[in-house]
């Protein structure tokens, strides 16, 4: 421990005068300046839900159209209207394809007076159902800008290739939503777009970078989305908006098709596109459909006796500091209100004694060996020292900038990180890192679930970013690890925000997930109506 406080980062006498101003002005000057005007902006609500098909999960939905209960076109016709009602509220949108989904659903509507269910069943499980795709993520025909000013004009000549198998499952997509600039950071917003809207509190953020599918999603605008996740891009936004999100175990789920295109061989095992969705039954069948070919890598078919898993949970989550902020107690509780309904229900639960809140520095030297510039992918901005950075905030302080605020933030945040830890902290934080992994690896068998907080607290304002990014130590471990992870939503705080937790297995364990993220539905409730009034 240096006598700074901080393992392995500089002594405080050490830190250059541009280092110690680049903390100061990230963590306590800068943010604050927009956020004391947004915090008091208007609070708007989204129009109550008018027709109940919006309530029905995608897995029922779908044997609806296969019995010609209901059309495809009706279904496809509900959510467009539902999307153009709350869009105006949440700003989710992006780009849409509404007359071609309605063509789509006209042909599966035929398909299925052709055909009978059981082979539509097999051959098409989500045929005639409508969902959304992140716009970092192409789809044939629409605008994939990626929330980059540059690409405003680009239209995608192809699908990526899991939008491609949900549309070969029958599924069809309706739109584009919203993302950060190259999807990089924690709140969803950029200089084409703009701000994406939390539909439980205008004034806070969805999260990142999946906002805009999240936001959809629990505004009942979508069945359900792709999103990525990269260092929580699927289960911050989740738990955000009160929703299910899954980071499946690499590389079961192909990332071809996203945007930008990464050839950095690391970052391709930590990238990964994954199901988001109101209901917990949908995933099991989502997932399925999203890794085409790759079923024959992962048994998902099995089901899984709850009484004889094992259930590993931490109890300390260290104190607030500099880099983490404290938890919700509301948080805490349900976390033990998870253990208790687990426990009751037979399975074995064990307290798992690892410091996590110790492992900060440790899981992110993992991005060590990442260039910043794939890790942010802004060109425009001149590698080498902050100086560059600092210009870019001076443009957003003149209302000029080039890049939205927040993206200038992880760009800062990235860059001094990676000067400011000691080489020799390195080499020893990636040995401690490689013993946490083969520790968790033995625990996380093929029967084992590890519960763990998916954030310290329930949705932020907006423009926080640079407070909390230091707080996603616990997104960061199935990241990093390469372990599936389920963001599931318990029910919502005194403030009417939604909390959550993150359920993690072993590798190729994602039906554990699965598993305990219906289990938990059925006991606290799953996903809840935001307010419309």
């Amino acid at each position: 421990m240096s006598k700074s406080g901080f393992d392995g980062y500089l002594p405080f006498w050490k830190i250059t005068r541009l280092q110690f101003f680049t903390i100061l002005v990230r963590y306590w000057t800068l943010p604050w300046i927009p956020v004391m005007g947004r915090r008091f902006r208007h609070r708007k609500f989204i129009p109550p839900i008018e027709d109940q098909i919006l309530l029905i999960s995608a897995t029922d939905l779908a044997e609806m159209i296969r019995k010609q209960e209901i059309t495809s076109e009706y279904v496809v016709k509900v959510y467009i209207n539902r999307i153009k009602a709350v869009n105006p509220v949440i700003n989710a949108l992006c780009d849409d394809r509404f007359d071609d989904a309605l063509n789509d659903a006209k042909a599966a509507d035929e398909l299925c007076i052709q055909s009978k269910p059981e082979f539509l069943q097999k051959k098409y499980p989500l045929l005639g159902v409508p969902f959304t795709v992140k716009v970092t993520i192409e789809v044939q025909g629409l605008n994939t800008h990626a929330g980059v000013v540059s690409r405003k004009n680009i239209i995608s000549e192809r699908d990526a290739e899991a939008v491609e198998y949900l549309r070969k499952a029958g599924a069809i997509p309706l739109c584009m939503s919203n993302a950060p600039e190259w999807a990089m950071s924690f709140e969803t917003h950029n200089k084409i777009i703009g701000h994406t809207l939390n539909p439980y509190d205008t004034r806070r953020s969805p999260g990142g970078s999946s906002g805009g599918d999240s936001a959809l999603i629990a505004s009942a605008a979508s069945l359900f989305g792709i999103g990525s996740d990269f260092m929580g891009s699927c289960r911050l936004p989740a738990m955000f908006c009160g929703i299910f999100g899954h980071r499946p175990t690499t590389p079961l789920v192909s990332i071809k098709g996203c945007v930008p295109e990464i050839d950095n061989e690391l970052v391709n095992t930590i990238v990964t596109f994954g199901p988001l969705c109101r209901y917990a039954k949908d995933l099991p069948v989502i997932f399925k459909a999203m890794i085409g070919p790759n079923t024959k890598l992962i048994d998902l078919d099995t089901p899984v006796d709850m009484k004889s898993i094992k259930v590993y949970y931490p109890i300390s989550y260290g104190k607030k500091s500099l880099e983490m902020i404290s938890f919700d107690k509301e948080i805490l509780h349900y976390i033990q209100l998870v253990v208790d309904a687990l426990s009751q229900n037979g399975a074995l639960c064990e307290i798992l004694k690892i410091p996590f809140y110790r492992l900060n520095e440790k899981v992110s030297s993992k991005f060590m060996d990442i260039p910043t510039r794939v890790l942010t992918h802004f060109s425009e901005i001149p590698p080498g020292p902050n100086r560059p950075i600092l210009k870019e905030y001076w443009k957003w302080c003149r209302g000029k900038p080039d890049h939205c605020i927040n993206s200038i933030h992880v760009e800062w945040s990235i860059r001094t990180y990676k000067d400011h830890i000691k080489p020799e902290a390195r080499i020893q934080y990636k040995k401690s890192l490689a013993e946490f992994e083969n520790e968790l690896k033995v625990l996380l068998d093929g029967s084992s679930i590890l519960i763990l907080p998916t954030f310290p607290t329930a949705a932020y304002h907006h423009y926080t970013t640079p407070i909390i990014s230091p707080s996603i130590l616990y997104l960061l471990i199935p990241s990093i690890l390469n372990l599936p992870a389920t963001s599931v939503p318990l029910g919502l705080n005194k403030k009417g925000l939604p909390i959550g937790i993150q359920i993690i297995a072993g590798q190729f364990q994602d039906r554990l997930c699965f598993a305990v993220a219906q289990f938990l539905e059925e006991k606290f409730g799953g996903w809840i109506q935001p307010p419309n009034e």
